[in-house]
């Protein structure tokens, strides 16, 4: 036995030995050892055998450690030898003789055959600041130059070898990029040199060449680079049309400037010009400079002064890139700088205060010293022409645009007539009748009414029509100003107007006991804040564009659209009534008010649409919670921090994301697929409330505050969260104030609370009369209320522990009204650590609370847990104190708003629906939306229980125009309607169920479309019977019209369905109330393996909905194939 193990053990070593002698047959030298070595055998024992196997892992390390030098060697050996024999050129992706190498190799023969490419979109972005004129040219195609690695290509009979690499990745506006580096290397020495630099002289010529008849942009980078922006044909000079005279004047001086170096030089002036143009917005400033810079074959090179990234050395660096003969563009000049009292602007503003107040004057690194250092300091370049547009001339320093900095003032006005004319000749001048019909639209052209880009976009109208252009002038373009409107009272006016007759009727006090009443009412009812006004005016993005208005066609022509599926089974009596009411409105009343609606666009500040968006919220008298106010629930923490922790750290990170919205250029722009969108309302998020008035409501907001309010089992308490320095308070602190606030509360017996946040739950008068009571009670509820108003935001603290979502639905959506205040922002914070939002609507939507929540849940999620200490501490939390006497008014109003309340709640059914059986993931995986899809499960769901369809809103958010809020979606169409009887249809098999499917979230894809464009119909339709309505309470004999009279109207936009997709991986759960009292509220989020939808209705169905949903979810995913060609829209 121990004779078979030994010799099975030796066989195992022989072979291996056997291997080994195979390998080192390999490497010179490796035979002659293994003849040495010899053959082992079991007579030589394990000693020998050892010895041998010692040997040959030796030879084997010496043979690879010899391999390396030699290696080396060779390496050093080749480095040497192409240093001397060869000379490189390397070029990197910075500079701009990369992108003239570039275009001449994608031209050269040798890679038109070439196995490998760097092929790019020419739509990317990155691509077009290389390629130039592909941007125009090719718009939709495609770059081909050479690939990374090695290529070899002959110039002038000699071999250039090529190495294309990538050296890492840099930082810039764009995000994270690569950045490219070629190098160039041919055979020889100086004569190398010579054919490198002829090679690289041929490309510049080539791309100088490409670019003789363009006009090319740079921007400035944050390094003190001048990236290449785009290249557009020269504009000429007589496509800008300016007030007469002052083109000549502006060209005529810029000439002059260009052929007089040696003028300058002579006589020992500086030579550099500057130029400010001074104007409200699209009166073509900036298309004037671009025209200039192609007239005089200038290229442009713009400064953001507002970008947080400049500082004085980069703009100092940027300036000295200039080309000697190049146009410096600092665009709204103002806009980079913070009014600063009386000094701006005015006579006394000198140059020493100026630069004095640098730091205040900028909002980022550049200082005010600084920008007039690069302007005419020692250091400032010379040869280069620089223009400066302001739309606000007096916000100006005069220390900026003294003689020597700006040279030539030009204010380039609004339209004039003859502007006018020459505008309108243009658009038409093909016609014989052009001249004629220019002076007749020059005729009843009323001067500095629109600017110039107003007016081309009014006759973009009507491109195909000047006749019609000159009919609706007088209405549209310029409508006439001697009718006065009604005046409309303040809404302080309006409660107070409704105050003195509800005391007059009663007839309880005297005319001086009014009067009394009244200013108290005004000084204490009323809170002294900013009423309806943005707190933070540079979150005020004004370079967005307006909310568009549609035509009276477009909006008519899909209203009938809109209504089709939903009247499919009416009588054909009720259709050609609803059609008929349709026509008569198009042809009798549409246009008066289209025009209207108009001229309220050109006067506004910010959209036509705003005041009616705001007085749809602010008229609106049923309870706020459940009706109006939707919920947001975080996702949990994995750290499971206990209640007072979770509640410090969500605290700690809304307020420093209140400081950035406080801080000019703290918060970063947002943006969707690279479009700007407006920030606006970021400003009323924090500080902010709604304040019940008679009527109409109103919402206020503050800063400088520091404090935020703390709710308890009913129990108010003030917490300074901020210092009065502007410091954030650690959160360690807040979390101690925290745990003696619960301590606090929790004690039995100590005080009396009365539960004040229930009137926040009443219907919207009856809290106004309320409140109204609660300020004459007694003066220490006006400063309670004064605290409560003026918080940051309200923090509850709850002592309820939701077992569940379904639990933790009605807690968040309503809970226990008495330890709530609907009128704000609300953070919910469980006994169990769950934790969420109730968002008080009128001022915000979804989308910008999502920001806020997002960022809280990420900051809180990297820390695992951790509680930061860092910061100072602050008073120790206060008590709020409530006055109401027993058998009071108030005391009244409370017991009425615990039962309201509690007959709502009671009716209101809510139900979550976690989907797991898949997501957004594997919907896209079948080449559909997955907004889409969830759409149309609710359309299916609704009718296998119903067996009927309903008029559905899914909300569209608007922010990519100046204060957009949301547009509707009607997500009912003749597909959609098609669907859900197919897909219900025995007869019907999976292959016509699939293609009714993809039909219908197709036509819901292009309404949505439609509706992101602005080209909608319930918000069109809400502005002209807004106006209509108007026009009935303040203009005799008008009628309104019988469209919006209609049942079919009602039919429309009384959503049965009210949808709203909010969704971020932050959140577990999103809902909201019912619209209507037959209706579902359905907030959803589409999340990647899941759907999360809570369902709520008024009837006891939501949980029957949720059931026929899952169902519906399941059978459409199964009969969608994944083989269709077409491709999803997310």
């Amino acid at each position: 036995m121990s004779s078979g193990s030994s010799s099975g053990s030796g066989g195992g070593l022989l072979a291996g030995l056997q291997a080994a002698e195979a390998a080192w047959a390999v490497w010179p030298g490796g035979a002659l050892l293994s003849q040495w070595l010899g053959k082992p055998t079991l007579g030589d024992g394990w000693g020998g055998l050892l010895w041998r196997v010692a040997l040959v892992v030796a030879a084997a390390a010496a043979g690879e450690a010899l391999r390396v030098v030699v290696q080396s060697a060779g390496e050093r050996m080749w480095e040497r030898i192409t240093e001397l024999t060869t000379t490189t050129a390397t070029l990197d992706s910075d500079d701009e003789a990369y992108r003239w190498l570039l275009l001449w190799l994608a031209d050269h023969p040798s890679f038109k055959t070439s196995h490998s490419y760097q092929v790019t979109s020419s739509m990317h972005k990155y691509a077009r600041s290389v390629a130039g004129e592909e941007e125009e040219e090719n718009g939709n195609g495609v770059w081909f130059t050479p690939g990374s690695g090695s290529h070899w290509f002959r110039f002038r009979n000699k071999y250039v070898l090529l190495r294309r690499t990538s050296s890492g990745s840099r930082y810039s506006n764009e995000g994270i990029r690569g950045t490219d580096r070629i190098s160039i290397m041919m055979l020889g020495k100086a004569t190398a040199r010579s054919q490198i630099s002829s090679l690289i002289e041929e490309a510049r010529l080539t791309a100088a060449n490409k670019d003789k008849s363009r006009t090319v942009v740079y921007v400035g980078d944050q390094y003190g680079n001048w990236a290449r922006s785009t290249a557009r044909s020269i504009r000429p000079l007589s496509s800008v049309i300016l007030e007469e005279g002052v083109e000549e004047k502006l060209v005529r001086d810029a000439k002059d400037f260009l052929r007089s170096a040696k003028w300058y030089s002579d006589r020992g002036i500086p030579y550099r010009r500057g130029y400010l143009l001074h104007g409200k917005p699209g009166c073509g400033k900036t298309s004037f400079i671009t025209a200039l810079a192609g007239e005089v074959r200038m290229n442009i090179y713009v400064i953001n002064l507002a970008s947080k990234a400049l500082n004085d050395e980069v703009l100092a660096e940027l300036m000295r890139g200039v080309p000697y003969r190049g146009i410096v563009l600092f665009e709204d000049i103002d806009a980079a700088f913070v009014p600063n009292g009386p000094g701006d602007g005015s006579e006394s503003d000198s140059e020493d205060e100026g630069r004095g107040r640098a730091r205040e004057n900028l909002g980022n690194g550049v200082t005010f010293s600084g920008l007039l250092n690069v302007l005419d300091g020692v250091a400032s370049a010379e040869g280069r022409v620089v223009f400066f547009t302001t739309n606000h001339f007096s916000r100006l320093s005069k220390a900026l645009i003294r003689p020597g900095r700006v040279d030539v003032i030009v204010k380039v006005g609004l339209a004039t007539v003859t502007q006018a004319r020459r505008m309108f000749h243009r658009f038409y001048e093909e016609l014989d009748e052009a001249e004629a019909l220019a002076d007749r639209f020059a005729a009843s052209f009323l001067p500095d009414s629109v600017s110039m880009a107003q007016l081309q976009a009014y006759l973009m109208n009507y491109k195909e029509d000047p006749h019609g252009a000159l009919r609706d002038a007088p209405t549209l373009l310029f409508p006439a100003t001697t009718a006065k409107a009604a005046p409309e009272l303040s809404q302080l006016d309006l409660g107070l107007v409704a105050l003195r007759e509800s005391r007059i009727n009663q007839k309880k006090t005297t005319e001086e006991e009014d009067l009394k009443m009244e200013d108290k009412y005004r000084r204490e009812v009323v809170p002294q804040g900013s009423r309806n006004v943005q707190p933070y005016p540079w979150l005020e993005v004004t370079t967005l564009p307006r909310l568009p208005i549609p035509t009276i066609e477009e909006t008519a022509r899909r209203y009938d659209e809109y209504l089709q599926p939903l009247l499919a089974e009416a009588s054909p009596a009720d259709l050609a009534r609803t059609r008929r009411f349709v026509a008569d409105f198009v042809k009798h009343d549409a246009a008066g008010l289209q025009a209207d609606l108009h001229n309220l666009a050109r006067v506004s500040p910010t959209s036509w649409l705003e005041g009616w968006w705001d007085t749809g919220y602010l008229e609106f008298r049923v309870p706020s919670f459940i009706n109006v106010n939707p919920f947001f629930v975080f996702k949990a923490d994995p750290a499971n921090p206990a209640q007072t922790a979770r509640a410090a750290q969500i605290v700690g990170s809304a307020v420093r994301f209140y400081k950035k919205v406080a801080t000019k250029g703290g918060l970063t722009p947002d943006l969707e697929r690279k479009t700007p969108l407006c920030m606006t309302q970021y400003g009323r998020v924090f500080a902010t409330a709604r304040i019940p008035l008679p009527g109409r409501d109103a919402v206020y907001s503050w800063t400088g505050v520091r404090h935020i309010v703390v709710l308890r089992k009913r129990q108010f308490f003030t917490l300074d969260v901020l210092t009065s320095a502007g410091e954030a308070v650690a959160e360690s602190h807040i979390h101690a104030q925290l745990d003696a606030v619960v301590r606090e509360a929790d004690r039995p017996g100590t005080h009396q609370s009365f539960p004040i946040g229930a009137l926040t739950a009443e219907d919207r008068d009856a809290w106004s009369a309320a409140r109204a009571e609660l300020v004459r009670a007694h003066p220490i509820n006006v400063a309670s209320l004064e605290v409560v108003d003026r918080a940051l935001f309200v923090l509850v603290l709850e002592d309820e522990a939701p077992a569940d979502l379904d639990a933790t639905a009605r807690l968040f959506l309503h809970g226990d009204v008495r330890n709530r205040w609907f009128d704000k922002l609300q953070f919910l914070v469980c006994a169990n650590g769950v934790a969420g939002v109730n968002m008080e609507h009128s001022p915000i939507d979804g989308h910008t609370i999502l920001r806020l929540l997002t960022e809280i849940h990420n900051e809180v999620l990297a820390r695992n847990g951790t509680i930061l200490t860092e910061g100072p501490t602050a008073p120790a939390p206060r008590r709020l104190e409530w006055i109401v006497p027993a058998s009071s008014p108030v005391a009244d109003a409370l017991e009425a708003a615990k039962v309201h309340a509690g007959e709502l709640i009671a009716k209101t059914d809510t139900s979550v629906l976690i989907f797991k059986d898949f997501g957004q993931k594997r919907i896209v995986e079948r080449k559909v939306s997955p907004d889409g899809f969830v759409q149309m499960a609710y359309q299916l769901a609704y009718y296998k229980l119903y067996k009927k369809t309903a008029s559905t809103y899914e909300s569209v958010q608007m922010k990519q125009y100046y204060h957009g809020r949301t547009e509707c979606l009607r997500s009912v169409t003749n597909e959609s309607v098609h669907f859900t009887k197919t897909f219900t249809c025995p007869k019907a098999d999976n292959a016509k169920k699939e293609a009714a499917l993809r039909q219908a979230i197709e036509a819901h894809g292009r309404r949505a479309k439609e509706c992101k464009e602005g080209r909608g119909v319930d918000r069109h339709w809400l502005g002209l019977k807004s106006i209509a309505r108007h026009k009935e309470q303040w203009y005799p004999g008008f009628v309104m019209p019988e469209m919006f009279s209609d049942p079919s109207y009602s039919k429309l936009f009384g959503s049965v369905l009210s949808t709203s997709n909010c969704g971020t991986r932050a959140l577990d759960l999103f809902g909201f109330g019912p619209v209507m009292d037959d209706g579902f509220g359905l907030g959803y989020m589409i999340h990647p393996e899941a759907i999360h939808i809570c369902v709520s209705n008024f009837h006891g169905q939501a949980a029957a909905f949720a059931a026929a949903l899952r169902e519906s979810l399941v059978q459409m995913l199964a009969i969608l194939s994944t083989s269709t060609p077409a491709q999803a829209r997310l």
